[in-house]
Parts: structure tokens; C-alpha cells; sequence
């Protein structure tokens, strides 16, 4: 039997929309405690480092994700330098969002999306992206983060007892059937086909439940889009010799990609409706990094949904669709891997009900007021120890 919808409609604006598109060198400047304010003491001490800035400075998609770049020794040729690098930058940056986020369907998610049931050809950078999803479900997806979109970006708290499905039973039996869809083979499949081409099966009871619940996007990347655009944007600077900084994107990955640099990161956690800064990790790169966290530092953080103690946020679970986080933050990054698949490795022991440690990448958490980390080659400094709150580290 089909579940019922939700009992409001929440109303979203296109400033609530545009509210996740915010520039990261915000977080840089007020010094907010989240992943990549890490990186504010290694910019102090060298004038050097720049922020690296696409050609279309209007481009939505160009203030999702910062570039530093450490022009320090490079003297009367820093100008060009940049110039060339941006070049390369923009390029790059302007294909990652044409094929993970455009609406117009040019051979990205939005064409496969609006040819169900017929076979499409897709950019190599999205099929290679579809090829390491094709074991999990998390794509699938969709409509799920669609509906948490539509509650975290609404307009007005009152709504949120109505559409919240950890408030709302109706609302919670409506995830769980679009949970249910994602979660079922048999309602929805993607097949990877020779020559890029892709098919996305979609069954006519899916499609049914689709029309009539107003839903248009089967696939989506969602939170995990910024994961392979990071990983792109490094590969292809990385090609080009540009290797003397550091990627990272607002919700949370970071891609550190000189060999010769020693970096630091802040380490946050959430404790009895607190947010504290924890304490200071010390590594040195090229990294992967990808932090996820139950809970906002500042207004910047345009992922979650806050109000009073309870925080919506769109890490679902694929079995129930319920949004969930069995720790307050993890932190995990490999030496090897790029962010997607350390992600992908993630998420199976954090959006669910008991945590799980990633297997194959190295994690940082917090529990009890412990920080726990299985990382011999870093080191935490400047350990929280004030007004009655202390925090200690220990190696797993």
C-alpha cells in the first residue's frame, strides 16, 4: 500500500536555496571552527598563499569550493602563474559543475534523469563517477534528499512538526516508501552500458508513485557531488603541475595536494547540545580528507536545519531513510585514495544507528569526551581543557 504524503508542503525560496552556495573564505575570515578554518594557521605565516579564483566570478558553483595556491618563491612570475593556474581551474571547475550540476541535461545527471528507460550517453567524468557508486545505493536516493532539501531550506520552524520525520509519523512513513524504492533493484537500477552510454530502469509502479508525489530526480549525488568535483579539480591540477595547495569545499572535503607541506586541522565535536573546538591535528600531505558532522558551527554550515536541540540534516540511512549519525562528527582521510572513496567508505558506520569504524582510511572521533584516532604518523595538539570541559586523545 502506498504511504501517504506529508501533511504540509513546505514552501522553499530561492534565497534559501542559494543559502548552501556561500564562499568558503567566509569560514577563513570569522574564523569558524570547521573543516577548513584548519587551514588558518599554515596561512598566516606565509603572504604566499592566495585563494585561486575562477574566471566567471558569478558562477554559483565557483563559491562552493575553495583554492588555496602557495605562490611563495615564485616572485615577478606570481602573476602569470596565477593566471595560468586559473586558467586550468576554471576550466575544470566549469566541466565538474556542467556534469554533476547543471539542470540543462548535456550528458550529466539531469539528462539521465529525464530519460528514464532509454539509453544515455554521459560524460566520461560521470560514468567513471557512476562506476564507483554502482555498489552502493546511496545515488539512488534522490527524492530522499530531495525531501530533507525541502525541510532544511523552509521558510519557518512551525513547519518542521509536521514534515520532520522524527516529529511526524506520516512524514516518517513517507521516507520510509521512498526509502523503500531507493533501497529495491527491482524499482530502480542503473545500468552502465558500453561507449559512456548508461540506462536507468525505472518501474512503472516507481514511476507511478513519481508523478503523483511530484518526483523528478531518481539520481542524485547530492552531498556526495562535491566529493568527485574536488577529486576532478585535483587530478586535473595535479596533471598540470600545479600541486603547491589545497582544495576544499563547504561541506567538508579537502584535498591537500603537496607532498612537501605540513598541515593542521580543527577538530570539533557536539557534547550535550555544546559545540566545542576540541583540539588541533597535525599531518602532513597530500591527503584526501572528508569530515561529516551531526551538527552546524556557524551560519555558513547551510546543510542543517536547527532549531532549539533538534538538527535535521541530509545524511539518510538507505534502509529506512531516516536521517541519521551514530557519532556527533568523524573525520577520515586517506594518503592514497580520493575524498569519494573515502566517503563511500564512511558512510555505511555513520549514517546509521551504531557507528562502525571505515575500514581502509585512517578516522578521527569523538566519544565520552575522547578523541580517538588509529593514525601513527599524526599528532593532536591543544586539547580542549577549560571551564570544567576536558578533552583527552587516545591511538585505537
Amino acid at each position: 500500500m502506498r504511504e501517504p504524503k506529508p501533511i504540509t508542503r513546505i514552501e522553499v525560496t530561492e534565497g534559501n536555496k542559494k543559502l548552501r552556495i556561500v564562499l568558503i573564505v567566509v569560514l577563513l575570515v570569522i574564523g569558524a571552527v570547521a573543516l577548513t578554518s584548519g587551514f588558518m594557521s599554515l596561512l598566516g605565516k606565509d603572504a604566499g598563499w592566495k585563494n585561486v579564483e575562477v574566471s566567471n566570478a558569478e558562477a554559483d558553483y565557483s563559491k562552493e569550493i575553495l583554492l588555496q595556491y602557495n605562490f611563495s618563491g615564485t616572485g615577478a612570475q606570481t602573476t602569470a602563474l596565477y593566471k595560468r593556474i586559473s586558467a586550468v581551474y576554471s576550466e575544470a571547475m566549469g566541466k565538474a559543475y556542467q556534469v554533476f550540476r547543471s539542470e540543462a541535461p548535456e550528458g550529466n545527471l539531469a539528462d539521465v534523469n529525464a530519460h528514464v528507460n532509454e539509453a544515455v550517453t554521459v560524460d566520461a567524468l560521470l560514468y567513471s563517477a557512476l562506476e564507483t557508486l554502482q555498489a552502493t545505493r546511496y545515488h539512488y536516493m534522490g527524492p530522499v534528499y530531495a525531501y530533507y532539501d525541502s525541510v532544511i531550506y523552509s521558510t519557518s520552524d512551525a513547519y518542521l512538526e509536521d514534515v520532520d520525520p522524527r516529529l511526524n509519523q506520516e512524514a516518517k512513513a513517507y521516507v520510509s516508501q521512498l526509502a523503500a524504492f531507493a533501497a529495491d533493484e527491482a524499482a530502480v537500477y542503473l545500468e552502465l552500458l558500453d561507449n559512456f552510454q548508461v540506462k536507468l530502469h525505472v518501474s512503472e509502479e516507481y514511476l507511478a508513485f513519481a508523478r503523483e508525489n511530484e518526483i523528478t530526480n531518481f539520481l542524485d549525488l547530492h552531498y556526495m557531488a562535491n566529493a568527485f568535483i574536488i577529486d576532478y579539480l585535483a587530478q586535473v591540477l595535479t596533471e598540470n603541475g600545479y600541486t603547491h595547495g589545497f582544495l576544499a569545499s563547504i561541506d567538508g572535503y579537502t584535498r591537500n595536494l603537496d607532498s612537501t607541506q605540513a598541515y593542521s586541522m580543527n577538530l570539533v565535536d557536539m557534547a550535550e547540545g555544546t559545540v566545542y573546538p576540541v583540539g588541533v591535528m597535525h599531518y602532513q600531505g597530500p591527503a584526501s580528507l572528508v569530515l561529516l558532522k551531526a551538527f552546524p558551527v556557524s551560519g555558513a554550515d547551510t546543510f542543517y536545519r536547527q532549531s532549539g536541540d533538534h538538527i535535521v540534516f541530509p545524511y539518510a540511512d538507505p534502509a529506512d531513510g531516516m536521517y541519521k549519525a551514530s557519532v556527533a562528527s568523524l573525520l577520515s582521510y586517506s594518503y592514497e585514495e580520493g575524498c569519494a572513496d573515502v566517503l563511500l567508505k564512511m558512510l555505511p558506520g555513520f549514517a546509521a544507528d551504531v557507528f562502525e569504524l571505515p575500514q581502509g582510511v585512517y578516522s578521527l572521533w569523538c566519544r565520552d569526551r575522547t578523541v580517538y584516532y588509529n593514525d601513527s604518523s599524526i599528532t593532536i595538539t591543544q586539547l580542549l581543557e577549560k571551564d570544567g570541559v576536558r578533552y583527552t586523545a587516545q591511538k585505537q
